[in-house]
């Protein structure tokens, strides 16, 4: 996943530009909750000193863990990571115990997380752990929820599910540091990128030109009807304009069982096409209620995971942004579960084209310092009365039945949480653990005060689902 110089890895193309593109308002955090069943540890405080001793035996399931980015100067080539001789766990950690009853003291931890920066001078990642959880409706009579939090660089959704597996394992494997200095990583690296940049200047010249016979390819493919073009002017709402950074966050769960017999009772659709439809439902509802529903329909950006597939990329991030018509101008929740289907498959072909394909491989030849170039112009992205790709991302990591622990209590659920930004203030995360399927909604707080109506409209779009194709909550 990690592009190996040496002893030192170096970011791609993908991973770098959550580098280049953060700032204050926009904080490229990927954060994963796990939550540990607290009733059957065996009394013992859980603290700061706890946890660091906890982890310290753990950290070595993978070298992210203890690396830090170095940026060579101007970017004259991209980051790389290198081993942080002053690392420590207790740096990375603190702890919190929960003043309230229900959701909120995780949900408040989580919106602390996507509201601060990781410090890209130590490990790119932290852990908030809050201890005695109670009153949630479902789950154990006492909980401790671990906020794991990665930045962007780090991998995407799949890849930080893997870093949290690896740490609450039942046994956790150790890898070596590399012993590489980073002083003498620099001077080294920074000489190889001036001897190498105008072989990099021609190999992007080069994929220029190869990109413009792509787009020609993929322009004649969708003439032929091959492919079919998405959808690249949604009508902006409330959700896509400048971001406050004041974050919220909402968590909604209901029985997975039920809602792969959603999907399967309608066109084969995957668990993601019948969770995709109860937030098309849910979402044109809160517009509705407030007197801002766009007469168009919605669409929603879909990361599509390229591992496990034949398509080598070398990254930690490895996806792909789909652009699924919602179809929120359809009243009936049956055939809005069907569009929503199709919609999403016919996306589908076309990411996986061998044209577009080829055309996406083109950004690999990009230099750093265009890269850089180019994420301090997409973070200026002024709002407008349309945007491309969708209103509100919907991403979807499935955990199957995993066998963790914290500390000795066993995992009990686990969902991600999807961080915002200007254009983007309204995000979903779909999780799914045992039998239970999560949906976590990240917002500006500024632009939905109410999120425990929207919350209620997400529950009740399932239910809304269930009655319409015949299945039970």
């Amino acid at each position: 996943m990690l592009q190996s110089i040496g002893k030192i890895d170096r970011l791609q193309m993908t991973d770098a530009a959550h580098v280049y593109a953060e700032n204050l308002v926009n904080i490229p955090n990927v954060v994963d909750v796990w939550l540990f069943d607290a009733t059957v540890e065996d009394g013992e405080s859980v603290d700061v000193q706890m946890v660091t001793d906890w982890l310290s035996s753990r950290i070595g399931c993978d070298p992210i863990f203890r690396r830090k980015l170095m940026r060579l100067p101007l970017d004259l080539d991209f980051p790389v990571w290198v081993d942080d001789r002053d690392f420590r766990v207790s740096d990375h950690i603190t702890v919190d115990v929960a003043g309230e009853s229900g959701w909120r003291p995780v949900e408040g931890a989580v919106a602390a997380a996507l509201e601060m920066p990781i410090d890209l001078g130590r490990p790119p990642w932290r852990m908030q752990i809050v201890t005695g959880i109670h009153g949630v409706a479902g789950m154990p009579a006492s909980m401790t929820a671990a906020v794991l939090t990665f930045h962007h660089s780090a991998g995407d959704g799949v890849r930080t599910v893997d870093l949290g597996k690896g740490l609450f394992a039942d046994e956790c494997p150790s890898s070596a540091l590399s012993d590489q200095a980073s002083r003498t990583a620099g001077w080294r690296l920074l000489s190889a990128a001036a001897l190498k940049l105008p072989w990099a200047l021609l190999r992007f010249m080069t994929g220029m030109a190869k990109g413009v016979v792509a787009s020609r390819g993929v322009a004649d493919a969708g003439r032929r009807g091959e492919l079919q073009a998405p959808t690249q002017n949604w009508p902006a709402t409330r959700f896509n304009g400048a971001y406050s950074g004041k974050a919220t966050v909402g968590v909604v769960a209901t029985d997975l069982n039920t809602v792969r017999a959603i999907g399967s009772a309608v066109d084969d659709a995957t668990v993601n096409d019948a969770a995709m439809a109860a937030i098309s439902l849910a979402l044109g509802s809160y517009l509705e209620e407030i007197g801002e529903r766009p007469d168009d329909t919605l669409g929603a950006t879909v990361p599509m995971s390229w591992r496990n597939s034949d398509r080598n990329l070398d990254a930690a991030n490895q996806f792909s942004l789909m652009s699924v018509d919602l179809h929120t101008d359809i009243s009936d929740p049956r055939e809005r579960l069907r569009r929503i289907h199709a919609s999403a498959q016919s996306e589908k072909r076309r990411q996986r084209h061998e044209k577009v394909v080829r055309l996406g491989q083109i950004a690999d030849s990009v230099p750093a310092f265009m890269v850089r170039l180019a994420g301090k112009a997409a973070a200026r992205r002024q709002p407008g009365k349309t945007v491309a790709l969708g209103n509100t991302m919907i991403s979807n990591v499935p955990r199957g039945n995993p066998d963790l622990q914290f500390c000795g209590a066993p995992l009990v659920d686990a969902f991600g949480v999807l961080a915002i930004g200007d254009m983007e203030m309204l995000n979903h995360f779909v999780s799914s653990v045992d039998d239970r399927l999560t949906v976590a909604f990240s917002v500006d707080r500024e632009v939905m005060p109410d999120t425990r109506r929207y919350a209620e409209l997400l529950s009740q779009a399932f239910d809304d689902l269930a009655e319409a194709v015949g299945a039970t909550i």
